[in-house]
């Protein structure tokens, strides 16, 4: 018995040539993906640690920032000339920063007149027109008012604020560092407050200002403010804000914010003096 082997057409050649191509093509880029995949997966979990290693980090430079707040001395310089203190921790540049509570307008205490004047400014600066700006504080004048006449039931945190018809995302962020709800009282501490601040207080003006951040970087006692002393307190704290900042050597970086209350006395049998109001 014989077989004849039979011979293909230079068509039925040139699919199987074809064929023999695109599976080749195919099998490369099956390859080629599968390497992709694997390394990606891989560079994930490499910055998923390198977070949670920055994040780890963030937590022991608040713990620092709290064992500092105990420094009245260095509290005071740090607070009225706005200094960053800055540590290595681990691989990791630490910048720690402190905030006065009582140096920022209160959306709780002070009239709708100031909130709204500081909101026009500063929404002017980030994109958002005087009417909306205006909107905003009258919307925020009209909650619902304590017995004593505040808004002080309503407005537990600032970020309540980005609640409020017509606060953008930016606005917030725009006004976010020069508000507050800790404030106490309807006053403001000058030494501790920034400009933006101070130049929204009924009765004061550029010279003041200057002289005041003159005293303020040379350690000299605070001067007069004339009229706009009804204004102000002496008093700090005893809510402030800690910043701290982390970048790590490969840029990766994470910000870690608190509220905490310092007091003279102990909180509770822990010894603790340093009380958390609000982390992220």
């Amino acid at each position: 018995m014989s077989f004849r082997v039979r011979k293909f057409t230079d068509g039925e050649r040139g699919f199987i040539i074809n064929l023999t191509v695109w599976i080749s093509v195919l099998l490369l880029m099956s390859s080629l993906l599968t390497s992709i995949v694997s390394r990606t997966n891989s560079s994930t979990l490499k910055n998923n640690s390198d977070l949670l290693q920055a994040q780890e980090i963030a937590m022991g430079g608040f713990h620092v920032a709290t064992s500092l707040l105990g420094d009245a001395d260095f509290l005071k310089m740090a607070l009225e000339q706005g200094n960053i203190t800055k540590i290595k921790i681990s691989n990791a540049n630490v910048e720690i920063k402190f905030e006065d509570e009582r140096g920022k307008v209160d959306l709780n205490t002070f009239p709708v007149e100031i909130i709204r004047e500081m909101f026009v400014s500063i929404g002017a600066q980030h994109g958002v027109d005087a009417f909306n700006a205006v909107g905003i504080a009258e919307r925020l004048s009209k909650l619902p008012t304590s017995k004593n006449g505040d808004r002080a039931e309503k407005i537990r945190s600032i970020s309540d604020l980005q609640f409020i018809e017509g606060v953008t995302l930016d606005f917030y962020k725009a006004v976010e560092p020069y508000i507050t709800v800790h404030g106490l009282d309807r006053k403001i501490n000058p030494m501790t407050a920034s400009k933006q601040v101070l130049n929204h207080i009924p009765g004061i003006n550029y010279s003041d200002i200057q002289k005041l951040f003159s005293a303020r970087l040379n350690q000299k006692p605070r001067p007069s403010l004339g009229s706009a002393e009804s204004w102000f307190t002496s008093l700090t704290g005893p809510i402030y804000k800690i910043v701290v900042s982390v970048k790590l050597p490969n840029e990766i970086s994470h910000t870690l914010t608190a509220l905490v209350v310092l007091s003279e006395e102990e909180f509770d049998i822990t010894g603790e003096t340093v009380k958390i109001i609000e982390i992220h």
